[in-house]
């Protein structure tokens, strides 16, 4: 890659500075403008095009890191890329799984609800078991207690999803511990409320 005339690599204080600046800026949506050697004129163009959107100056930052250091950079899945299992779907709209189910889809996530007595939720088709999902999966969202859950670990653990809400009411130490042993990611939360405050 040809460097600009008097360009020079960025130092481990540059790194670590523009790195919790980049975190800030996707916080509060501010213009990220990157300073120091080699930087300026890229600022310059931060502050003429303020209308980039948070991604797009997230994915160019990216970009420049991984050429400048050599580093492959991950750049968070948009909704439409993000498959959610909802074990314990239901059809029911006093239900907190169809609540859940509704929202994530107006949002524009990928939802794979799973029931065994439905063939669809509104206009969602629904699976009927775990084993019959075929594509990678980013979130599985609990709906069903531990009593129910218990004879469903092996199938949950199989199915090898990026990580696991147990809803209220859904807490099983037997599914957390075998999660944690096959080095899956779980969290006891509200996946409505993660969704609402836009922490999902």
């Amino acid at each position: 890659m040809a460097r600009p005339e008097r360009f020079e690599l960025p130092t481990l204080w540059f790194v670590a500075r523009y790195s919790i600046q980049l975190s800030y800026g996707r916080l509060f949506k501010r213009p990220i403008i990157p300073k120091g050697p080699g930087a300026v004129k890229r600022g310059v163009g931060f502050r003429r095009n303020q209308e980039w959107t948070l991604n797009s100056r997230f994915a160019t930052m990216a970009s420049w890191w991984s050429d400048f250091l050599d580093i492959s950079v991950q750049l968070p899945l948009t909704p439409s890329e993000h498959s959610v299992v909802i074990l314990g779907a239901s059809p029911k709209p006093a239900r907190y799984a169809y609540q859940a189910l509704r929202l994530l889809d107006d949002m524009g996530y990928r939802v794979l609800p799973v029931h065994p007595n439905f063939d669809r939720i509104d206009d969602i088709p629904v699976t009927s078991n775990l084993n019959a999902i075929q594509e990678p999966v980013h979130t599985l969202t609990l709906y069903v207690g531990p009593e129910r859950s218990r004879d469903l670990i092996a199938d949950i653990v199989a199915l090898a999803p990026g990580r696991v809400i147990l809803n209220p009411g859904t807490e099983s130490p037997a599914l957390e511990e075998a999660l944690g042993l096959a080095g899956i990611p779980s969290e006891r939360a509200c996946t409505l409320v993660l969704l609402r405050t836009g922490q999902f």
